[in-house]
């Protein structure tokens, strides 16, 4: 992603802890862990991860979640409220074609620092449709594709979060504003021509 020119929050892959101990080198804290695999993760926790202020709690945490076979992913903390997340979804076609995008940016999540959106806006940001086209185009992707940005007042830089080869759970929100998604998808896995084709 960084090779694209899209600024990241610092993180590292821990799956010993061993990778976790040069932590305190590699990274400031606090930290959010979140799993490499999400599948894995479903399977013992409700949550999307957790939060380490120090050393020692991140130290104590991958402990824990190390003994059940789930490898993490250990990222700065970028501050700032729910409202300085936007998602970018998007398909793109068998051909390349970016059929439909839809931006939205959070409101409210559950568990209010690092949960599921509650509530969201459609809204137009070309800073970030920008981000999400050259992420789109960087890796050739074709399907479907969510990506999350962050705004980090610090330096006032939108960074990358994390990225979904998936609808996501509000898909229903562009559906109601005349963007189909999943139409979309079954369209082109038909061979079909889409009307929404660029």
């Amino acid at each position: 992603v960084q090779a694209l020119g899209i600024s990241v929050p610092k993180s590292f892959t821990a799956k010993s802890m061993g990778h976790a101990e040069k932590s305190k080198d590699k990274i400031r804290f606090p930290v959010f862990i979140k799993p490499v695999q999400g599948y894995l993760w479903r399977r013992h926790y409700d949550n999307k991860g957790f939060v380490a202020s120090n050393q020692n709690e991140l130290l104590d945490l991958c402990q824990q979640i190390f003994a059940k076979g789930i490898k993490v992913i250990v990222q700065e903390i970028i501050p700032g409220p729910a409202s300085n997340n936007w998602e970018v979804s998007a398909y793109v076609d068998s051909k390349g074609r970016l059929l439909g995008e839809f931006i939205i940016r959070k409101i409210r999540q559950y568990p209010s620092d690092f949960g599921f959106a509650t509530m969201t806006v459609s809204a137009h940001n070309p800073e970030v449709e920008k981000l999400g086209q050259r992420l789109i185009e960087g890796l050739v992707w074709r399907g479907f594709i969510n990506m999350e940005f962050k705004f980090d007042p610090t330096d006032k830089i939108y960074k990358f979060i994390e990225l979904n080869p998936r609808v996501w759970q509000q898909v229903n929100q562009a559906e109601k504003l005349g963007l189909n998604f999943p139409l979309l998808q079954y369209l082109d896995m038909l061979g079909m021509e889409s009307k929404t084709a660029k």
